[in-house]
């Protein structure tokens, strides 16, 4: 990659969201792309360069600015943030032809955020002439579409690779490759100094003799077995993604042996991978400590909290460890938030007027503001301005708007609130058009004003209370508050007021959530949880229970899926029907927020153990309506009265037991057979070694219920809750899988990698890997099973209800498939 122009690269985009949050992301991202180290050599750069992004909206007129033609000429790379909305724009149609004309047609990149190609891709990127001839091309084009601006951005950090590729001179693959395998020395923190160490013995260990090649196979060996290892402890704790990390790691290890690790890996990526409902997929090591104010990142990759009243912290988000604490005051803290573009977060402290801001890469202070009323909680919150250089505090009767890079502060708004002695809504930045809100006590006043110039531009008199809980929608259409038993929601453009709602029950509300769609309203209140729907007013589910304890949060999931409600005890509800999907086993929650998707829920507990636990939708299992596949069926028993099988039988049963209650159990091809006795002794024999049983199981306590052969190992289920892995070549148990119910039914897979066992007193059915023994994951219901398996392609376990519905988990078929699964789930 040569680049002797000014800039790296020229974005070009419409001023409109999403496309310019994906441009400023795109922006910083590209800029502060670290280089692998191979390529650095290869090309001959040490990093990527600058990127011009004009973050102004252009004038109206119909002619390029001469430094925008500029910075355009002195640009290697045009890259076209592409929407419908750009097709509208002039100027960006306008960028596009200059850059054609300059003869850099070669050089222009696409990046699709919304609509179909034909609809987002400018006409002179899809089309050119050619001996006369319109020729179209298909460009070739990173694709962010996603349903919401966080899930965009996430998709981003993967995406951005198909921008840089090309500009590196290399392929997608192969710089998705390096990568990730940067990303996962990153991850394996635990492992980090190990493999630093082994990586540069194994470049000193090639140039020396045999023998110390031999002693770098066995350090890498070893190296490999440890992190199988704690792949396996990491699950079997809770902290699914740790063991995720450790396992992939061991996978990228083992490339450079010759011993085959894959069975072992899969065994662990297995663990590791399925999940339950309610599951806890990865673990915050936060010592035990109770976390507060939970809030992720703008890419979701590191989590913000506060601890011991008076401390923040900064954790990482794939690993869950604690990166920084900061501290600079012995007072409680009253709340933590990140900058937009999540370098810097501010912590307050309402006890004495304070507002820090501190870098979040290192930890350090970087400003620090005192407000000069010397009375205590006089200052409620504080929030940055977009350009992060600008913070916006919120004082008694006031509004300071600090610059912390200069420490200049200008004041507003004191003539408006001059007798107004309490604001109480902390401000919420909204996408774009919305900057602040300020709710009054004396008057019931609601204000909206804009922080570019402070202009009022909607004010409303409604009743004599101030609205306590407030909130703004998604996407700053609609603002609504609650005061008492009711909630009132405005039009942000118009002003009127298109729901009025009052609770029955004369329950105060406690907190207001909008879908991010903006068509239902959730209200926590001391009675529980209801939805309403705003374009009627109608109420489409309430909890109608009586917790003993107030709702004081409640929060629509990312996607609308899901409401969550928080009174310590924590319950998921449908967000359309109202049903409770989950209640996360009756865990004592201090805090929960979605992750970037409606599949996980980060969740603090009172008793310190923290972490992000699976929802349903993100769960192993899920309920479909009807399932009409076959089922794969292994053949299990022959008759022991046929003539043509003569078995010595040598166990003796007690006076309490009759030979009349024994069971006979065959393998496929009939060479084995399996004699299950009143008191769950079983005799094994190999026909082909004569009629005497060459084996002997005497480990169950009751009767056997099912005894199945697959492949050369022979599986049981007994009343005692107990199945044993059997291995016919060996006479050895391999392993024993061990419930607290009784297991009537057992099945193989076709493959014969996994089990099913059936516990009828609960109506579930638990899912087992074969080779390792591990627990997978559990199906229930409150249903009776009416049939029971696995589909002929191994790729699903199915438990078909008397009902006619059916409860059918995912299953993964080898190593490639578990590893693609592993790394979507870290990215």
């Amino acid at each position: 990659m040569e680049n002797h122009d000014k800039y790296t690269a020229f974005i070009s985009y419409r001023h409109i969201l999403p496309d310019m949050e994906i441009a400023k992301s795109l922006h910083r991202q590209i800029e502060n792309y670290r280089i692998p180290s191979s390529l650095k050599k290869t090309l001959g750069i040490k990093r990527m360069g600058k990127v011009f992004r004009d973050q102004e909206e252009l004038p109206t007129s119909t002619d390029l600015g001469a430094d925008i033609r500029s910075a355009l000429e002195n640009s290697t790379w045009l890259i076209v943030i592409c929407s419908p909305e750009l097709l509208e724009s002039k100027w960006c149609l306008r960028e596009i032809d200059a850059f054609i004309e300059m003869g850099r047609r070669d050089r222009i990149l696409t990046l699709l955020v919304s609509g179909e190609p034909e609809r987002a891709f400018p006409h002179q990127l899809r089309f050119f002439q050619r001996d006369g001839h319109q020729i179209e091309i298909e460009p070739l084009a990173a694709d962010v579409r996603e349903s919401n601006v966080k899930s965009m951005l996430k998709k981003l950090n993967t995406e951005k690779l198909r921008i840089l590729a090309p500009m590196l001179g290399v392929s997608f693959d192969d710089l998705k490759q390096r990568a990730r395998e940067q990303k996962l020395k990153n991850l394996a923190k635990a492992g980090v100094v190990t493999a630093t160490i082994l990586s540069a013995f194994t470049l000193y260990a090639l140039n020396r003799n045999r023998i110390i090649a031999q002693q770098k196979d066995i350090a890498i060996n070893n190296q490999i077995k440890l992190l199988i290892e704690k792949s396996a402890l990491a699950s079997r704790s809770g902290d699914n993604k740790g063991g995720l990390v450790y396992a992939l790691s061991a996978y990228d290890a083992s490339a450079d042996v010759e011993v085959d690790y894959n069975d072992k890996i899969k065994e662990v990526l297995e663990t590791a991978l399925y999940a339950n409902s309610e599951d806890r997929v990865s673990l915050i090591k936060n010592r035990n400590m109770h976390i507060t104010d939970l809030k992720f990142s703008p890419d979701f990759s590191t989590i913000l909290g506060i601890v011991n009243k008076n401390e923040a912290v900064i954790i990482d988000g794939a690993t869950g460890e604690i990166i920084h604490t900061v501290v600079n005051s012995k007072e409680p803290l009253g709340g933590a938030t990140f900058s937009k573009d999540g370098e810097l977060f501010i912590t307050v402290c309402n006890w004495e007027n304070s507002v820090s801001i501190w870098e979040s890469k290192t930890g350090s202070l970087k400003a620090f503001y005192k407000s000069d009323n010397d009375m205590a909680w006089t200052m409620g919150g504080a929030v940055f301005l977009n350009d992060n250089k600008k913070v916006l505090v919120r004082e008694e009767s006031r509004l300071v708007l600090w610059d912390h890079t200069t420490d200049t502060k200008e004041i507003y708004l004191e003539k408006e609130l001059e007798g107004k002695t309490t604001v109480y809504s902390d401000f919420i930045s909204g996408n774009g058009g919305l900057k602040g809100i300020i709710s009054c006590d004396l008057d019931g006043s609601l204000m909206i004003f804009n922080t570019d110039d402070f202009k009022e531009y909607y004010f409303s008199k409604e009743g004599i209370y101030a609205y306590e809980q407030i909130e703004i929608s998604p996407k700053d259409k609609y603002v609504a508050g609650g005061v008492f038993d009711k909630v009132v929601c405005w039009d942000v453009g118009s002003g009127e007021i298109v729901l009025e709602f009052m609770f029955d029950s004369g329950g105060g509300i406690t907190d207001l959530s909008f879908s991010y769609d903006e068509k239902l309203l959730a209200v926590a209140s001391v009675e529980g949880v209801s939805v309403i729907e705003i374009g009627t007013g109608a109420i489409l589910w309430t909890t109608g229970e009586n917790y003993g304890n107030q709702i004081y949060k409640v929060d629509f999931s990312p996607m609308g899926n899901y409401v969550l409600a928080n009174h310590e005890k924590l319950e998921l509800y449908d967000a359309r029907e109202g049903t409770l999907v989950s209640n996360f086993s009756g865990i004592l929650v201090s805090d929960a927020i979605f992750a970037e998707t409606d599949d996980r829920v980060l969740i603090s507990t009172l008793d310190g153990v923290s972490g992000e636990f699976l929802t349903p939708v993100g769960a192993t299992v899920q309920e479909i309506d009807d399932f009409d596949g076959e089922l794969f069926t292994t053949s299990r028993y022959t008759d022991p009265l046929q003539d043509d099988i003569k078995l010595t039988t040598e166990h003796v049963l007690g006076d309490m037991y009759t030979i009349g209650n024994s069971d006979l159990y065959s393998s496929s091809d009939g060479n084995y057979l399996a004699l299950s006795h009143a008191d769950g002794f079983i005799e094994v024999f190999d026909l082909n070694q004569g009629s005497n049983p060459v084996y002997a199981i005497a480990e169950h306590q009751m009767m056997v219920n099912d005894i199945l052969f697959s492949e050369k190992v022979m599986a049981t289920g007994c009343g005692d809750g107990r199945s044993m892995i059997f291995d016919l070549e060996t006479g050895k148990i391999r392993s024993v899988l061990s419930l607290d119910h009784p297991i009537e039914n057992i099945e193989f897979s076709q493959d014969g990698t996994k089990m099913m066992m059936y516990c009828p007193d609960i109506k579930s059915a638990f899912i087992f890997s074969v080779d390792s023994g591990e627990y997978l994951f559990k199906m229930e219901s409150d249903n009776t099973m009416t049939k029971f398996g696995f589909t002929p392609d191994n790729k699903k376990a199915v438990m078909l209800l008397e009902d006619g519905t059916a409860i059918v988990g995912s299953l993964y078929t080898g190593v490639k498939e578990l590893i693609l699964a592993a790394e979507n789930l870290i990215d």
